[in-house]
């Protein structure tokens, strides 16, 4: 990453269209830089002096605990060697999100979130449809889950039925055949409803 410099005296004599658009570009990417160096310095606040260091030094500088805390997340989710300002910070933080941090191994739990800033940036998507986009994913994959254990559930049950089939007569097979039509049915009927 290179220094950026804001030159008023290069502003003042710009006078080209492109001259205007590589001062714009400067301007973008010197917040971005800002940014970054934010989140550097809140992470090695709360590395040297702990995490009530970093609430302290939030009142000194008069800042939001919370936004030094988000500015910390970012810092220790996304490394140097992740880091593009081809996305805003913001999408940072917003995919920062998608992994947990471990307090104990102080680390995240996977990856994710290098995938999502992929996405972001390949589909330009926005930060809020980065968030909507991961809102989505998640619901869906909820939803998996939801639908494993229920299925999980019913081959429990269907299973402890067939188990007793050897040591029942006629009469009690026949009430575990009901039982099972019944099992498949209330089984379709939970596939159907989540079509």
């Amino acid at each position: 990453m290179s220094k950026i410099i804001l030159d008023e005296q290069a502003l003042q004599e710009a006078t080209s269209w492109e001259d205007l658009i590589s001062a714009w570009i400067a301007c973008h990417e010197t917040e971005a830089q800002i940014n970054w160096f934010r989140a550097d310095i809140a992470n090695k606040v709360e590395t040297g002096y702990g995490s009530n260091g970093l609430q302290k030094f939030a009142q000194e500088v008069g800042a939001s605990y919370y936004t030094l805390a988000s500015y910390r997340r970012v810092a220790r989710a996304f490394p140097d060697s992740e880091r593009n300002y081809r996305v805003s910070f913001s999408h940072y933080l917003v995919s920062s999100m998608v992994d947990k941090f471990n307090q104990t191994a102080q680390d995240f739990d996977s990856k994710e979130r290098y995938d999502w800033i992929v996405k972001a940036e390949d589909n330009n998507w926005s930060v809020n449809r980065l968030r909507n986009e991961i809102t989505n994913y998640r619901k869906k994959f909820e939803q998996n889950m939801t639908d494993g254990k229920i299925c999980l559930d019913y081959v429990v049950k269907f299973i402890n039925m067939v188990s007793k089939w050897q040591n029942l007569d006629n009469m009690d097979r026949e009430k575990i055949i009901v039982a099972l039509e019944s099992l498949i049915a209330q089984l379709k009927t939970k596939k159907s409803q989540s079509i």
